[in-house]
């Protein structure tokens, strides 16, 4: 029997020995009782919205199933902290030469305390060398965006000519960078606004304030006023509204007056009207108000004769008697204020229209002829005096 020399294959190892040796590394380490590394495949960037579900998963391959259960785990590691290890879920599937595994780490909702680098770490037991790899790690950024509160006004009642601010409100967005326009209906304002800086809550969530100053007229009345945010979280502006209710007093207090029920209403620009007896004569007494003005007509002696609570108030005389004549007060009056206004009706029986029709061309025909002989006795006196003038000439002439 043929026998290899000991000392000879111990301390002298030839070239078939070394390729033993190789092969059995190579061997070794593709079996993953030698392994030496795990490649760990993880997204870079993970982005979500507050309270969306989020799922991470990091991604591995090796070539034999000799892993216990907790092979694979998610970390989570920010500047100068330490590891904070979180509950995971590992999964192999194997193949005629591979083993396809991943490890995922799942947040329900997520919020914006979650953000932060997390890493994939890999233990894989080997008898000879285990890999303990970790992956290049994911960022999750979550952002969250912006809610509005209503439009906050600084007055429970809005009145003319008084200064009001109107503040809006937005709450829990992130990142910061955020944009408030205020517009009246579709115009967007400049004047009077101003937007504080945003404040970073207790879970990284900002919230701002932005003000709106301004001082209402009585014509700013059921105006709209808009907040509008711009975020980059909202695929459309998000925006408020709120509808002044601008209260004042009485203005713009007009009459109107007609001769006839079947008649339209006429502007009385004259605080004095003429009307014959048994006559029809109404007057209407409108006014601007908010809320709406008590309006009164009260004649001559300051007894009321109408009252109307919607702004306006109608005064009838029919028919038109000579006690009527006199001067009538309109008053309207509401929570913030009163306006009066005075005409005086006179009854004249020579303002009916008869009278008229006569009396005025008389008049015309009276004083044409006044003018006429003004011209006449003018133009006589005139001659009678060019006339004499000349005999007088005459007779100096002949004298010897």
């Amino acid at each position: 029997m043929f026998r290899f020399p000991l000392q000879t294959f111990t301390s002298q190892p030839t070239a078939l020995s070394r390729m033993l040796a190789m092969a059995l590394v190579q061997t070794l380490q593709v079996t993953g009782l030698f392994a030496s590394s795990v490649n760990v495949s993880q997204l870079p960037v993970i982005q979500a919205v507050q309270g969306q579900s989020v799922t991470a998963t990091c991604l591995f391959r090796f070539t034999n199933k000799n892993y216990t259960t907790d092979y694979g785990k998610w970390f989570r590691q920010n500047d100068g902290q330490d590891r904070e290890y979180i509950k995971s879920l590992h999964h192999c599937e194997p193949s005629s030469t591979l083993y396809k595994c991943n490890v995922t780490v799942q947040f329900p909702a997520v919020t914006l305390m979650d953000a932060g680098h997390y890493n994939c770490e890999i233990k894989v037991p080997s008898p000879m060398n285990p890999v303990d790899n970790v992956g290049n790690g994911t960022e999750l950024v979550v952002h969250a965006p912006p809610s509005m509160s209503d439009i906050i006004k600084s007055a429970e009642t809005v009145m003319a000519d008084i200064s009001i601010r109107l503040t809006c409100k937005v709450n829990d967005f992130f990142p910061e960078p955020i944009s408030i326009v205020w517009y009246l209906q579709n115009t967007r304002m400049t004047n009077g606004v101003k937007s504080m800086p945003p404040l970073k809550g207790s879970e990284g969530e900002f919230s701002v304030y932005s003000h709106l100053m301004l001082t209402p007229k009585a014509k700013d009345q059921g105006l709209n006023f808009t907040c509008q945010v711009h975020h980059i979280t909202l695929s459309a502006p998000m925006s408020r509204s709120i509808s002044l209710s601008v209260k004042y007093a009485p203005t713009n207090q007009t009459l109107y007056h007609r001769s006839s029920d079947q008649d339209k209403p006429r502007v009385l620009s004259r605080r004095r009207i003429y009307t014959p007896p048994g006559s029809y004569l109404e007057l209407q007494c409108v006014v601007e108000s908010q809320p709406e003005s008590v309006v009164k007509w009260l004649n001559p002696g300051g007894t009321m004769l109408s009252n109307a609570s919607n702004s306006n108030a109608t005064l009838t005389l029919n028919p038109v008697q000579e006690r009527d004549e006199g001067m009538y007060e309109c008053s309207a009056t509401n929570d913030y204020g009163s306006e009066k206004m005075k005409i005086r009706i006179d009854v004249n029986p020579e303002s009916t229209l008869a009278v008229r029709l006569v009396t005025y061309p008389l008049f015309v025909i009276i004083v044409s002829s006044l003018l006429l002989y003004s011209r006449f006795c003018k133009d006589h006196f005139q001659s009678i005096f060019i006339n004499a003038e000349e005999n007088e000439t005459l007779e100096t002439d002949n004298l010897p």
